[in-house]
Formats: C-alpha cells, structure tokens, sequence
C-alpha cells in the first residue's frame, strides 16, 4: 500500500511540474492506470497546471499553483491568505501548503484561530531561522500550523494541517 501511494505522489508531482497544453496520450495512459490500480479518480492536467487524485468522496491529493480553500474538510478555520500549491483531504480532516505569506499573515491568522476559541492545548514553539509551529485544541477541532519563512518573505510557505479528533 505504501508503494503503491508513493508511485501515486510522484506521479502527480511529475505531471505537475510538467508544462503544457491538453492532455496528451501518456497522460490518458496514466490516468487510466491509475484508476485501474487504486480506484481512483485521476486528473494529470487540470486547470492552471493542478493534477489531482480522488476517490468517489473526493478525499485526496491535489498540487498545483492557487488550489481553492477545501471548505468542506477545514472545520471552522478561516482561509489562509497566500497560494495553496497542494491539499490532501481525508474524511478527518485536511493538510495544506501555502505559500507567498508572510509572517504578518501569519500572526493575523493564529489570532483569528484563537478568537474562534482554539486555545486548547496550545502550542506556540520557535525554531531556527524563524520557523516556529503553532497547535491548538476547540472540541473535537485540531489545528496544526507549520511556518517556515525565507529571505523573501513573499517565497515563505506554511503547512496548515486541520483534523477531527474521533477519540
């Protein structure tokens, strides 16, 4: 099973950082080996460069540049400004990666997080260079953001993981 979900991960990794208009023939091939194998729905050329991987609920993987906010799998939780570049959805919850922002952006957020009453459990740890991680707790509601900045803060990226604690 592992095997079989790192071949799928690198297959989308490798549509996605290809160019190109239409889908060529490969793709279809892949697409249609895909499915055949797992099940799922496989697109390796959709909309701005976004490939993805879903079952019939929709729960998977997606990479590309500017995904939409996965509403229906993040609880509760605010959007987070900046360019989502790939989202994994699971019947419990989400993981996203975002870049373009900025420690600002970042702050602001956690703010909002805590207003909304994620104060639980919280965690606020600095790491080298700037990076730090934020966890928190609202019910059955768990957030866990990553922030890892560079020197150009707009090249900053940020792992937002959501989740449902089904104790």
């Amino acid at each position: 099973m592992k095997r079989t979900i790192a071949m799928m991960l690198t297959v989308l990794m490798m549509a996605a950082s290809s160019a190109g208009c239409g889908k060529s023939s490969a793709e279809k091939a892949t697409e249609d080996l895909v499915k055949d194998l797992t099940g799922m729905n496989v697109d390796l050329s959709g909309d701005s460069g976004m490939s993805s991987l879903k079952d019939d609920a929709g729960n998977g993987i997606q990479v590309g540049l500017d995904l939409e906010w996965p509403k229906d799998h993040m609880g509760d939780l605010p959007k987070l400004e900046g360019s989502i570049i790939s989202v994994l959805t699971a019947e419990t919850g989400s993981s996203l990666t975002v870049q373009d922002v900025s420690r600002e952006d970042v702050d602001a957020y956690m703010q909002e997080l805590k207003d909304l009453g994620y104060t639980d459990e919280l965690s606020e740890n600095e790491m080298t260079g700037n990076s730090f991680t934020f966890s928190a707790r609202k019910d059955d509601g768990v957030v866990q953001l990553i922030y890892t900045p560079e020197k150009d803060d707009k090249a900053s990226t940020c792992m937002l993981i959501y989740g449902i604690d089904k104790k």
